[in-house]
């Protein structure tokens, strides 16, 4: 019983998450 919208909206998130932390590490290790 999975919802594709859910799997999705899920995926964007933990998409979103990874990406904004590997910035702050990008931004922190390279300053």
């Amino acid at each position: 019983m999975s919802d594709p919208a859910k799997v999705l909206l899920t995926g964007t998130v933990a998409f979103l998450v990874v990406a904004l932390f590997v910035a702050v590490l990008h931004h922190a290790y390279g300053a």
